[in-house]
């Protein structure tokens, strides 16, 4: 705020007063007469004010200082609207100098350019001019004026200026939203900002209207804005402009007449004169004509003289010469110039090219540009008529279409290359018109491409350019990271190949061979290989494919640099090759010319199997280093192309005696490709001649097998024969025919015996993990090595176990595929008819028994297997995370810090920690946590190495695997669990947990069967606090998609609070407390994952424990026991099943129970576990136990898209069917709607182990409830048929529903599989309709009539340009956008460096396409907060929501979570402040004071870092770091802004999380925090239709009975509270003026102090119906909040007992007085005043109506509701809580009359 002298000239007025002086009348110098149109003013007439204060020479135009206005500082003048009276008048006459005059108001400066100007100031708080007009019989008043900036100074104000207007003198000004100018100045500058709009209707036809060009107070130092060039018209109302309806020639005539005259019809009589016209033709040139008229409508020109042939002719009507002739003044000229051509007739002339698209010789030309040509007539273009030859390119085809044989249209058939010129040539031969007239001659033009360093460039071109060149190629990945250098990639495309050398901190991100990335950055040439380097960014686009390696000779490798290429020849080793890790050069040459071949030592290459000389095929990348060289990447790209060598033969050669019966085999010393081994490659011949017989092939033990096809003869010589067409996996065949011979010995008559039975006969104390071993004396035949000859048996069954046989022992081993019950006898029978490989059988069974040992005690364990320590990103050593938590009681612990950030020193610490914690009162393990930010978090424990995302450089415990799953030549995380590189620290072995579920869902729970025997476990519950997640909706679908996997409860600590920060725990049952014991249980899933911190729970089935896999019998009885220490009772006990059903639940009566059902069990697979609630709300979950069965296929999931059925249109029905055994199964899958069957049923084959999807259209035609039901038929014999049918209950609605399309097509965080559930199954919930998107996005995608709201997550892959003008196109329709953000951590996220890069992209494109300035974009940093977070700095927690007021963002919002988020900035990357233009902040940061703690001292208040350290972030208050205070100038920082584009375009909301807005995490109740609240209210804002206060009449109001017009929408009413919180436990009575409503609170998540009777509050929440009763429901509890009680008070509602009885007086405080009636047990009673009944009804926690009698008569008070039996009186209190009066009062008792019965 300006200093201002005028505070001198208020204390003289005041002063006068003070004396009693007279002021001077304020309308005393001016002019007030009403203007009549057009009016203007421009202040050039510099006499028109000579003194101050004097507007008597400006008529109409008044000055004032706005003093009785407003007095606030900053205020927008669009909002100050009132009358000033009695006003100020004020001018400073005769100013120069705006930059030193400071006096605020309104001031008269004579600039070179004069103009009147305002500035506010502290006396002059809004600052005016008036200008009084009249506009009597006008209509569309019109106006306009200029708002210059006339300061060129530092200073900078939002300098606001506003336009008002009202009828007549007196009463409020209306706001003219048009007219508003946000800023009308810059710094350091002067500009000018134009105004024109048109006046509402109101204002036209009015005797007086005045207008009101207003400034305000700015919140800096004021500028001086001038109002100039001021213009106000108006059209007389009924008397339109004259225009021109004909001509003749008619415009774009052509043919015609030499001699023609021209007329022009006009709409009205008109004055015409000759300047009206003119007339100018190509050759003739202008034309003087003869113009006459007969009825002042239509003119004749007649030319001067003929035209010339085929020439164009260009006629104008001059609007500025043409006025009309009514009487109505003044007269209206046209309103614009009339211009029409037309060309004259020409005798047959030759064709000519009239023009060309491009033009000739035009430059950025797109690459993709389609051209087109233009005739002067019509032609018929030939084939061949039309070349096209690029610089580069070539010669191009391309097709010629036309529409109307005068413009062809060429379209190449492939894209040009950028920066080549280009020329296309027209044939003239083969180009005729009608008359078969060729064209004159050949037609050539040229034009070249664009360069935009920024788009892609073919790589060919960027080599040809060589070093310097700067710009970005695309390609297919060919080399991966850390295989050549820590971060180097190689790209080809379809012209060549790159490699790419980033720095070695550059961040990468994730992909795999083949995947499409984009590489930016400039060429340079290293020792004569072309690289990239240095390089600016490389971006993921999407998955590909790996091209084929190019086959080149070996002295031709120079001109493929940069490609996969392929050689092969003679390998030369000049030295003796070393171990793998080090460097190794080699030679190769195929005749052509030696090639050098590179080894490097990260590709752990082995040359020593080779040999010098042999031949040898390589794949790899051609480089060059000084000269060419190839180097291959991984073991698999040197290919040995040495013949396959017989290693060993069965039997040997010239064997005797061997059994006419064995199969005979070759072993070889590589592998075979199995389709070389045949009857014909692989002989064995005898006297008689060829054998016939089955070859076979293990490729595991790479052997050949020969079984004949009958027994050989005996005492016979036989010859085995493998051919040279026998070949090996890269089609190299022997060298030579490999033959072999043999003689059999004796035929065999003998039948086998059991030579050794293990367990022995009757043996005891057998392990319950035994085999059993039968021995025999000779080889058994394969056929009788079958469960149907070696049975073992149990007490519930035959035991399901696997046979192996060793050929060389004669040994079957049986093992059980689960481990065997303790204490329980079994017995193994081997059939009779088990025979030899001679056909002899055993004769009788042998059956044999054995039991196996006692169960050793099982003790209950508790602790907690997920924890963090500063090896990651948790906090202290894990020395001092063993020690809190065996402090805390743990039992055992794990430490599980994330791989990715694990040295090996802290590798080995962990290890060193975890050893010497153990003891025996206490086991600790060594894990890791794997984080694969986009598939899952997976927890592994006992390893001796780790698995990490990203290449770790000098890690050497780490073993790089980029995915779970396993892509080209890239090892996934899956495959890393079962390599050899797994090896447990000791006999243990390692064991895996599922982590967090619900979050990340592991590929949608992508099954792999290999890793079945480590992944033995999942978290049911993760997190403590707020952030805690029970995830057993998730673990029954981990257990549906077939995974067996044991329940656990871990608290994932990052914080020092080890064991305290939360009473969850995961319970182990094992026999003793070791390392061994505790993995042992842990494998076998012998474990409980419980809230509670000590509660014992154990189940059984059929005396397996929990975590078992049993056979299934038909029948299981379950041992279910439960032990609270604390005496806390159970409320429920479920025994639940497929699907998450409850098969059967009890209550127990005591805190230890036990309990037993049985159940009856179909065939299959199924799992059962146990589920214990406790009062308290804490819940138990078991490990589950499984039935075993040979088939498991079943239906897993039906989805619907988009999310709500409507009639209106067609929805998309999905059924997962997934098939758990190792053979594919073909099922038909059908679906029924209401019982009616869908479609036709779909026959599906499902892969192995595999998932497959069933699409159904379903039209829904039906409003109301629609129960799908999805079966499968086919099934298999053996399969669960209680899974083969899946339900999915829904319904149809007749709403057009508003469409929500979250884009899950480019890697978008949290849109994969069920991370967005919550936050799609709210918008579900309040009548939103959501569906995803999974590709590409287009402009039909992206149709404004259908979607309304476009969700963009932080993208990980780049949208294309064309996407990005589909969403742009989108929004300047009024398509909404809302765009989530990510912090640029790329230790997280790897590719999370470049999102606002690609967010900032598309908000580009859609200013571009809307022409509107988005002020706002996406910041490229991490926000982090050290002490208003969720336990991590970067968890930062938002309490501050400024738009509220103006958006209904923020209303009753505390608190909104966030996780790993980047700020907002204005649209130039600067800070974004509340003064910004356009932009509305709608949640921002703190300013508190302080710092974290050492060592980071990260700040207090709400900042951000450059997490990526690539310098492309702003920073908000830099020079706020430890240890300085908070700078003068400090601004928040914003998390997140809005902006509502003008016009019809639509509006933006940028939010810097992606993560906590739309995860389980933000959907938590009672988590204090109201993300659900935040995103409704955000979505209602964006679509037009923000959250509003509402009158309670106006939120419960219904058009038919108990049909909530609002039903499932968010309302906000504000209220008296009637009815306390507590009174009806968890619900509220709230009332306002105009009615009452029921309020129902999430249970026990309110302090019921706060809202008591009396108390006013403001309630947001979603209109429901319970039992009829309209209510209120909310989520969190800070959704009801406590205002500043209002002049409304609250008193109860006189009303009839009808009265209360209606429909329309629900929710209102009531009383009423009349007769009890009748009685209904204690708590009811009948109340008539004889206008009809009404019920009154008290709850049992209220009091009892017992001493009430029958017609007694009563007053009562209460709240007009209903319940499931009809309308009531709902009574607060009757003689029951203390301190509170009682709702009924008895006003006079009852008398019983009893009248003798007189018999007759």
């Amino acid at each position: 705020m300006k200093l201002n002298p005028r505070f001198w000239n208020l204390l003289v007025i005041f002063a006068m007063v003070a004396s009693g002086l007279a002021l001077p009348p304020q309308s005393a110098a001016a002019d007030n007469t009403a203007q009549t149109l057009p009016f203007s003013q421009n202040w050039t007439n510099i006499d028109l004010i000579t003194a101050n204060d004097d507007w008597s020479g400006v008529p109409g135009v008044l000055g004032f200082r706005g003093d009785n206005l407003t007095s606030a500082t900053g205020i927008d003048p669009q909002t100050i609207l009132g009358p000033d009276d009695p006003g100020v008048p004020d001018v400073n006459a005769n100013q120069s100098d705006p930059l030193t005059f400071t006096t605020g108001g309104a001031t008269e400066f004579q600039l070179a350019d004069p103009v009147v100007a305002l500035a506010g100031s502290s006396t002059a708080d809004a600052p005016y001019l008036l200008i009084t007009i009249t506009t009597a019989s006008l209509e569309n008043i019109q106006v306009n004026y200029n708002v210059r900036d006339l300061e060129s100074g530092a200073d900078n104000a939002a300098q606001q200026v506003a336009l008002h207007y009202r009828v007549g003198t007196t009463g409020n000004f209306t706001n003219v939203t048009e007219g508003y100018v946000a800023d009308a100045t810059i710094v350091d500058a002067t500009m000018s900002t134009s105004v024109s709009v048109t006046l509402p209707d109101a204002a036209e036809d009015q005797t007086t209207v005045q207008l009101r060009i207003m400034t305000t107070n700015a919140g800096g130092n004021d500028e001086w804005v001038g109002i100039d060039d001021i213009s106000i018209t108006g059209s007389i109302i009924g008397d339109p402009a004259p225009a021109v309806v004909s001509t003749d020639p008619a415009d774009d005539a052509e043919g015609v007449p030499l001699a023609s005259n021209i007329s022009v019809t006009f709409s009205e009589p008109v004055a015409a004169p000759d300047a009206a016209f003119t007339l100018t033709c190509a050759d003739s040139g202008p034309h003087s004509f003869v113009r006459s008229t007969t009825d002042d409508i239509t003119f004749t020109l007649n030319p001067d003289a003929d035209f010339s042939e085929g020439e164009l002719c260009t006629a104008t009507v001059v609007a500025a010469q043409v006025t009309d002739l009514d009487t109505i003044e003044p007269a209206d000229n046209m309103a614009t110039d009339y211009v029409f051509t037309f060309t004259t007739y020409l005798t047959d002339p030759a064709p000519e090219v009239l023009s060309t698209v491009p033009v000739s010789n035009a430059t950025d030309v797109a690459v993709d540009a389609d051209l087109s040509v233009t005739f002067t007539e019509a032609v018929t273009v030939a084939e061949g008529a039309v070349a096209i030859s690029c610089g580069y390119s070539g010669a191009h085809t391309a097709a010629v279409s036309t529409t109307n044989n005068v413009t062809y249209s060429i379209d190449p058939a492939v894209d040009f290359t950028e920066s080549e010129r280009c020329t296309v040539t027209l044939e003239s031969t083969l180009i005729t018109d009608s008359s078969d007239q060729q064209l004159a001659a050949d037609y050539t033009w040229s034009f070249t491409t664009y360069y935009d360093p920024a788009a892609v460039t073919p790589i060919a071109v960027a080599r040809a350019a060589g070093a310097g060149w700067t710009g970005t190629l695309q390609g297919n990945v060919t080399l991966l990271p850390g295989l050549f250098a820590t971060k180097s990639i190689a790209i080809q495309d379809a012209t060549g190949g790159m490699y790419v050398y980033p720095a070695s901190t550059f961040s990468l991100p994730a992909m795999a061979l083949g995947d499409v990335v984009q590489v930016s950055g400039t060429i340079k040439n290293y020792n004569g290989l072309l690289e990239i380097d240095p390089v600016t960014s490389v971006t993921w686009i999407s998955t590909g494919t790996v091209p084929a390696p190019l086959a080149v000779a070996t002295g031709s490798v120079a001109p493929t640099q940069g490609l996969l290429i392929q050689v092969e020849g003679t390998l030369d080793l000049p030295t003796t090759p070393p171990a793998p890790g080090t460097n190794y050069t080699f030679y190769i040459n195929d005749g052509s010319g030696q090639l050098t071949g590179y080894a490097y030592r990260l590709t752990n290459i082995d040359m020593r199997g080779f040999e010098d000389g042999q031949q040898i095929r390589i794949i790899g990348l051609s480089q060059a280093y000084n000269a060419p060289q190839i180097q291959p990447r991984t073991q698999a790209d040197l290919i040995d192309l040495r013949a396959p060598v017989v290693l060993s033969t069965v039997p040997a050669n010239a064997a005797t005696g061997v059994s006419p019966y064995a199969p005979l085999s070759a072993t070889f010393n590589k592998a075979i490709d199995p389709a070389t081994l045949t009857g014909a490659s692989f002989t064995l011949t005898g006297p008689s001649g060829a054998v016939t017989g089955v070859v076979s092939y293990d490729a595991g033990t790479m052997t050949a097998v020969f079984t004949p096809a009958a027994a050989l003869a005996a005492q016979t010589t036989y010859t085995a024969t493998l051919t040279t067409a026998v070949e090996d996996i890269n089609g190299v065949p022997l060298a030579a025919d490999y033959t072999w011979s043999f003689t059999t010995g004796d035929a065999d008559t003998t039948p086998p015996a059991i030579a050794t039975r293990v367990p022995a006969p009757e043996a005891v104390d057998v392990p319950a993990s035994a085999q059993v071993v039968v021995t025999f004396s000779e080889a058994i035949a394969p056929a009788s090595l079958d469960a149907d000859h070696f049975i073992l048996t149990g007490p519930f069954g035959a035991v399901p176990a696997d046979l192996s046989y060793d050929p060389a022992a004669f040994a079957v081993t049986l093992t059980p595929q689960a481990p065997l019950l303790y204490s329980t006898e079994y017995t193994v029978t081997v059939d009779g008819s088990t025979a030899d490989t001679a056909g002899n059988p055993l004769g009788a069974d042998d059956t044999w028994t054995f039991t196996t040992m006692p169960e050793p005690e099982m003790q209950v364990y508790f602790g907690d297997l997920h924890n963090h320590t500063s090896y990651s990103d948790g906090s202290g050593t894990p020395a001092q995370a063993l020690a809190a938590g065996e402090a805390a009681g743990f039992d055992f612990m794990a430490i599980s810090d994330h791989s990715y950030a694990i040295s090996d020193s802290e590798w080995a610490d962990t290890l060193s920690a975890v050893e010497a914690a153990t003891d025996e009162s206490f086991v600790a393990l060594r894990g890791f946590e794997y984080t694969q930010g986009a598939e899952g978090h997976i927890n592994v424990w006992n390893s001796t190495r780790h698995a990490t995302r990203t290449n770790v450089a000098g890690c050497t415990m780490c073993d790089y695997t980029p995915n779970l799953e396993s892509g080209v030549t890239v090892r996934g995380f899956y495959e890393w669990l079962v390599s050899t590189d797994n090896v447990g620290v000791d006999a243990s072995g390692t064991i895996m947990q599922f982590n967090h579920p619900g979050w990340i869902n592991f590929n949608d729970w992508k099954y792999h069967p290999e890793v079945s025997g480590i992944a033995r476990l999942e978290e049911v519950g993760n997190g403590s606090g707020t952030s805690y997640v029970f995830s057993e909706e998730e673990f029954i679908r981990s257990l549906d998609y077939g995974w067996k996997l044991g329940a656990t409860n871990n608290a994932d600590t990052h914080s020092t609070q080890w064991g305290t920060n939360t009473d969850h725990r995961t319970g182990v049952l094992m026999p003793e407390l070791t390392k061994n014991a505790l993995l042992e249980a842990l494998r076998a899933r012998r474990t409980f994952a419980s809230e509670d911190k000590n509660f014992n729970l154990g189940m059984k089935a059929n005396g397996a424990w929990m975590g078992s896999e049993i056979a299934n019998s038909g029948t299981i009885t379950f041992d279910i026991t439960g032990l609270d220490p604390d005496g806390e009772l159970p409320a429920l006990v479920e025994l639940i099943t497929d699907q998450g059903k409850t098969l059967e639940s009890t209550v127990p009566t005591a805190a230890s129970f036990t309990w037993q059902p049985q159940i009856n069990v179909s065939t299959g697979v199924h799992y059962f576990y146990v589920k214990v609630t406790q009062a308290d709300g804490d819940k138990i979950v078991t490990s589950p136990v499984w039935t075993m069965g040979t088939e498991d296929i079943s239906i897993t999931d039906i989805t619907i898209q988009p999310t709500i059925p409507t009639i209106h249109s067609a929805s998309l029905l999905s059924v997962r069917v997934t098939n758990r055994v190792a053979e594919p199964r073909t099922v038909t899958v059908s679906i029924e709607v209401n019982e009616v069957l869908l479609g036709t049923p779909v026959e599906v084959t499902v892969g192995p182990n595999a998932d497959g999807i069933v699409y159904f259209n379903w039209s829904p035609s039906v409003v109301g409830a629609a129960n799908v039901v999805a079966s499968l038929d086919g099934a298999p014999a053996g399969d669960n048929p209680d899974d083969n049918t899946a339900e999915l209950t829904l319904n149809v609605t007749d709403e057009h529903l508003p469409l929500i399309l979250i884009d899950a097509g480019h890697g978008n965080m949290n849109t994969a599989g069920d991370e967005m559930k919550a936050f799609i199954n709210d918008l579900s919930d309040h009548k939103y309709n959501v569906l995803k998107n999974l590709d590409g996005l287009t402009a039909s995608d992206l149709n404004p009539d259908v979607v309304k709201l476009l969700i963009i997550t932080a993208p990980q892959n780049a949208y294309t340009a064309d996407e990005q003008t589909a969403i742009g196109n989108f929004v300047a329709a009024g398509g909404n956008l809302w765009m989530g953000g990510l912090a640029d951590y790329t230790g997280s996220v790897p590719w999370a460096a470049t999102v606002a890069d690609r967010e900032n992209a598309i908000l580009d494109t859609v200013e571009t396409v809307t022409g509107q300035d988005i002020n706002m974009r996406m910041n490229d940093d991490e926000v982090i907060d050290a002490n208003t977070n969720n336990g991590y700095v970067f968890g930062v927690i938002w309490q501050d929501f400024p738009g509220a007021d103006a958006t209904g963002i923020g209303l009753n919002v505390e608190s909104v979570a966030t996780w790993s988020l980047n700020s907002i900035v204005d649209g130039n990357k600067q800070a974004l402040t509340a003064d910004d233009a356009g932009v509305q902040i709608i949640m921002q940061g703190d300013l508190d004071e302080g710092f974290g703690p050492a060592p980071w001292r990260n700040p207090n208040h709400t900042s951000n870092t450059d997490a990526d350290s690539a310098g492309d972030a702003y920073i908000y208050n830099p020079t706020w770091v430890y240890p300085n205070s908070m700078p003068a100038d400090a601004v928040p920082l914003p998390g997140a802004a809005v902006a509502d584009l003008p016009g019809t375009a639509g509006r933006i909301l940028l939010y810097g999380d992606s993560n906590d807005p739309f995860t389980t995490f933000a959907y938590t109740a009672g988590d204090g925090k109201q993300n659900e609240l935040f995103n409704l209210q955000s979505i209602m804002w964006l679509l037009g239709e923000p959250l509003q206060k509402s009158t309670i009449a106006e939120a419960r109001a219904q058009a038919a009975e108990d049909q909530p017009d609002n039903l499932d929408s968010l309302v906000w009413v504000e209220g008296e509270i009637t009815a306390a919180y507590g009174e009806f436990f968890n619900v509220l009575y709230v009332q306002d003026e105009t009615g009452g409503i029921t309020v129902h609170a999430p249970a026990g998540d309110i302090d019921a102090t706060n809202f008591t009777r009396g108390t006013h509050v403001r309630v947001i929440g979603t209109i429901g119906i319970y039992n009829g009763d309209t209510e209120i429901e909310f989520f969190e509890a800070e959704m009801v909040q406590v205002i500043p009680p209002t002049a409304y008070e609250a008193v109860p509602l006189a009303l009839t007992t009808a009265q209360a009885a209606l429909e329309t007086n629900e929710g209102w405080l009531v009383t009423v007085t009349g007769t009890v009636t009748g009685k209904v047990g204690t708590d009811t009673l009948i109340v008539d005043d004889d206008s009809g009944p009404v019920r009154i009804f008290l709850d049992g926690y209220n009091g009892s109506f017992e001493d009430i009698q029958v017609n007694s008569r009563v007053q009562a008070f209460g709240l007009a509701s209903e319940d499931g039996d009809g309308q009531r009186i709902r009574v607060r209190n009757y003689k029951f809580h203390a301190g509170i009066d009682d709702d009924v009062i008895v006003l006079s008792t009852g008398i019983s009359l009893y009248l003798p019965i007189v018999a007759r």
